[in-house]
């Protein structure tokens, strides 16, 4: 699981330093800063900035963000919890996923977002070299897609809980 949340991470880098490369190749090309060094030197910054900087602003303009947690109605058990991933700006965000008698909650940027089982329209797992690792929801408008390890069980949990 970690492997593929740093490809994806590597991936990231990689098409903005070809992006910026080809880019600042395309507008500045007969001034002294297109040498090929500083090309790098700025790919290397933009790319620390944007991998490991705005993940930790977004996280702390999260921080002030009041919490809102989901009580259970009457008659909602919690049926089972799991953690999954989720990309949000840049990076992974740990998102607990929890299955509910009648809704998925799922807690993401310390907010509950409440999503009724009644509603859901389609449910698809997608794998990445041939193992499952994401399991994208339509609930109509609303779409989510969370990774996780254990996404096959995931779907045949919701789908237990829509067949009774």
């Amino acid at each position: 699981m970690k492997s593929r949340i740093y490809l994806m991470i590597a991936i990231q880098i990689v098409i903005v330093g070809i992006a910026f490369f080809f880019f600042n190749r395309l507008t500045i090309f007969k001034e002294i800063e297109a040498s090929l060094t500083y090309q790098i030197v700025y790919i290397i910054i933009f790319s620390i900035v944007f991998v490991f900087l705005v993940p930790k602003i977004a996280k702390l303009l999260m921080l002030i963000n009041k919490r809102k947690t989901y009580q259970l109605e009457d008659g909602e058990s919690l049926l089972n919890e799991y953690k999954t991933y989720d990309f949000s700006t840049t990076y992974p965000e740990q998102i607990p996923l929890k299955i509910t008698n009648q809704n998925l909650i799922v807690t993401l940027h310390r907010q509950d977002k409440v999503y009724p089982i009644s509603a859901l329209k389609s449910m698809k797992v997608s794998s990445f070299f041939g193992k499952p690792y994401s399991l994208n929801l339509n609930f109509g408008k609303k779409k989510l897609t969370i990774i996780a390890e254990n996404a096959l069980d995931i779907e045949r949990k919701v789908r237990q809980i829509i067949n009774q």
